[in-house]
């Protein structure tokens, strides 16, 4: 569902961009009538698929950011030291395995 809204926001916000432009075909009324011979029947494939190709996107790029907040704000020191308890934890988080992973993201 998630992808849905972004796919929506981003058609949303395409449309925000284009209103009023005379390089797109506005048949958003559903009729399909052409202003002139050299006119488009409907917009470019290109133009027509933007919120399916960039909402996967956008989706990965949250993906990301989520990942990069988590690692930042977490303890990946070994060993990691509590002077004020006096205690020691020894972790294997050093590895930023879920770092090392995120360019398989795009």
């Amino acid at each position: 569902m998630y992808l849905l809204l972004l796919q929506i926001d981003i058609a949303t916000a395409l449309l925000d961009l284009i209103d009023g432009s005379k390089l797109i075909y506005d048949a958003l009324d559903g009729k399909l009538t052409k202003r002139s011979v050299d006119a488009l029947i409907q917009d470019r494939y290109s133009m027509r698929c933007c919120p399916q190709f960039l909402g996967p996107m956008v989706e990965t790029l949250h993906d990301i950011a989520r990942i990069l907040e988590i690692e930042m704000n977490s303890a990946n020191d070994n060993p990691l030291i509590d002077v004020d308890a006096g205690r020691v934890y020894y972790d294997i988080n050093n590895l930023l395995t879920s770092l090392q992973s995120l360019p398989d993201y795009s």
